[in-house]
């Protein structure tokens, strides 16, 4: 997990110059500093998780997922019982500091049960459109692929084409007996 400022790659003055946000980091907003409280929080969290969860999260490589899962189920306007979660808000580009609630962090990694656990969706690109350098996009060689990976997929489309299609396979995981998965497709966030 990476953890920093983000100065002048998300200000009103620059906008969005992030193109994927992914559950791979940490983005605080402000410069050299902002970033302290959030990697605090963070090992906290980290510190609370009972052994034996840790250890389990750590064996399947789930950890750092588990972190951001937690940070973003304690940001201070998710309610608990509420849908917040799955709105973009609860999974911004860059984390605003008076957000940040690292006691109810701390709580939930507490008290954090093998059955609490949320399934994980593994994603693939089974089909999609791209765009052809040199013929759709002029950009050189460049790739509109900035990132595939099992729970996050990223693109920059370069072309000036009005639609684009991707087919996405989801698997869950395995849960436990009994439990059976959920997902929501929601959009985070809209360019201009």
């Amino acid at each position: 997990m990476y953890c920093y400022p983000e100065h002048r790659d998300y200000d009103p003055e620059t906008g969005d110059t992030f193109p994927v946000n992914a559950p791979f980091w940490i983005v605080s907003q402000g410069s050299s500093g902002s970033d302290q409280p959030f990697m605090e929080a963070a090992l906290l969290t980290l510190a609370a998780l009972r052994p034996d969860i840790r250890d389990e999260l750590q064996r399947t490589g789930r950890l750092v997922e588990i972190t951001q899962w937690i940070l973003r189920r304690s940001l201070r306007f998710v309610d608990p019982a509420g849908m917040q979660y799955l709105t973009g808000r609860a999974h911004p580009v860059v984390f605003e500091e008076v957000d940040l609630d690292p006691e109810r962090m701390v709580e939930l990694a507490h008290r954090l049960t093998p059955e609490q656990i949320p399934a994980v969706a593994r994603l693939a690109v089974v089909t999609e459109d791209s765009g052809t350098p040199d013929v759709d996009y002029f950009a050189g060689q460049l790739s509109e692929v900035s990132l595939n990976s099992a729970i996050a997929l990223g693109r920059v489309y370069r072309t000036l084409l009005p639609t684009r299609k991707m087919t996405v396979q989801v698997l869950p995981e395995q849960l436990q007996t009994g439990r059976q998965p959920q997902i929501h497709w929601v959009v985070l966030q809209i360019g201009p």
